[in-house]
């Protein structure tokens, strides 16, 4: 197309609103990748539903490509998936229990608070709430075990897993997977080719927020961790930019449901996939990707391929549920706002503009989480290295170092005497940690990543064209 016949429309048509994706053609004609997120999911499902899954993935079996990054991913948190699905049903059956006894604990307040209101407004009427059966010994009798259906019932939902901690070292998950993908999955990037694509991720596309991973900026201790999103959609770009499977199009399952990869309502709901994603993959591959949820993919499977997948299948493979045990393992979770010195930060971060602190690039929850005010874990990430890298702060420490900004706060000043101490003790350890910062040598900050993939410098071949 010359410059003279190159229509308007045409340059970024992804931003136009035009027709919806057709799914028939996709399910028929694309490669379909999973990433590492839906394979995890496995082990936190009923075996049915898990049986449905594998079913599906064997009959496309021919159809499927994995990302070498998500098979790297999966296998370093296979076994956290599965002790992190037992502690979300420890975590609910400890909810059920506490929330018996606030319960309890609740009216008895109120009933005490009756009893003295009574005793002060004193009536010539008998009133007896043991004979009204109202009294605390009779309504701790009624509520003592209200909720204990519930602990049956989620007795039983852990038993249908069927795949528990004691079951990782035979693992037949694992053992149907490296059957079903064997000769499935791309080659890793060298070293060097590593190092490229993780400075390409965090010094330019981060900070200027292109999809995807930069939404993991905060939350991971490592350039390398927070690079993982970017990582396998690299390696899926430059497996359907050869196009060894002469495919036109690509279906990608995940199960992140970050704005870093979708588009989301005011609610937070997924509306379509990042219009930059789209975008990027029909300009350097040439091809169209459809983007679904493992509950999505299979929707579309049974519509489309006429499988017979059941609706509870369907059903429980939606992880929106995942939301729902996050919630849950908050609620045995010490609060933040219950913690006076916690609240005094809140209110800091929230009002200060200097700081700009924006939710959704970077949750609150999170930043206290590593603050130093809040009980850092310098060696996991300082706080300092969280407010630089974090496009959300945009903090230039060259012009405005992270002290200079705690110190013109009128909020941190308002709350600096009644945590003296912790406050001095975060502007050390922001001062010590800003200084090696700038010291460090860059080539030492990919040091773990040449270890981890411990391979040779690659040839003159293999620096031509940047790939494994």
């Amino acid at each position: 197309m010359t410059e003279s016949t190159r229509r308007f429309v045409d340059e970024f048509p992804t931003w136009s609103d035009g027709e919806k994706p057709d799914e028939a053609r996709f399910f028929a004609e694309a490669l379909i990748v999973v990433d590492a997120n839906v394979l995890l999911r496995l082990y936190q499902i009923s075996a049915d539903t898990r049986a449905e899954i594998l079913d599906t993935f064997e009959k496309l079996k021919d159809d499927i490509w994995i990302p070498h990054q998500v098979v790297l991913e999966f296998s370093r948190n296979r076994k956290q998936a599965v002790y992190d699905h037992r502690k979300t049903f420890a975590n609910l059956k400890t909810a059920l229990r506490q929330s018996e006894a606030d319960a309890i604990a609740c009216l008895e307040s109120a009933v005490t608070q009756f009893l003295k209101f009574r005793e002060r407004h004193s009536s010539t009427r008998e009133w007896d709430p043991a004979v009204l059966g109202v009294d605390m010994d009779s309504i701790r009798k009624k509520l003592t075990g209200i909720l204990e259906d519930f602990h049956i019932e989620l007795q039983q939902l852990r038993s249908e897993i069927k795949f528990d901690t004691g079951d990782l070292p035979s693992d037949f998950i694992l053992e149907q997977l490296d059957e079903l993908l064997t000769g499935r999955v791309g080659a890793p990037y060298s070293s060097y080719a590593m190092e490229q694509h993780v400075n390409h991720a965090i010094r330019f596309r981060f900070p200027n927020r292109i999809p995807p991973g930069y939404a993991d900026v905060g939350d991971k201790p490592t350039e390398l961790g927070q690079a993982g999103d970017y990582i396998v959609w690299r390696q899926l770009i430059d497996h359907m930019k050869d196009n060894v499977d002469h495919r036109g199009c690509v279906v990608f399952v995940t199960e992140d449901h970050k704005y870093d990869w979708w588009e989301l309502d005011k609610s937070g709901d997924i509306l379509e996939p990042r219009y930059e994603l789209v975008n990027e993959m029909r300009d350097e591959a040439g091809v169209d990707v459809l983007m679904v949820s493992l509950k999505q993919f299979l929707a579309g499977a049974k519509k489309h391929l006429q499988y017979q997948i059941s609706d509870e299948a369907i059903s429980e493979a939606d992880d929106r549920a995942g939301a729902v045990e996050a919630y849950v393992d908050s609620l045995v979770t010490p609060a933040l706002n219950s913690d006076s010195e916690a609240l005094s930060i809140i209110k800091f971060h929230q009002n200060n503009p200097a700081f700009k602190v924006d939710v959704a690039g970077l949750p609150l929850a999170q930043l206290l989480r590593n603050s130093a005010a809040v009980k850092l874990d310098a060696a996991r990430l300082p706080l300092v290295e969280i407010l630089r890298n974090n496009p959300a702060f945009k903090i230039d420490t060259s012009k405005l170092g992270l002290v200079q900004i705690w110190a013109n706060s009128p909020e941190y000043k308002a709350t600096l005497n009644a945590f003296a101490d912790i406050a001095a003790s975060a502007l050390a350890d922001a001062r010590d940690a800003e200084r090696r910062a700038l010291d460090a040598d860059e080539d030492d900050a990919f040091d773990s990543v040449r270890s981890e993939f411990n391979e040779n410098e690659p040839d003159e071949s293999d620096d031509a064209d940047g790939s494994s």
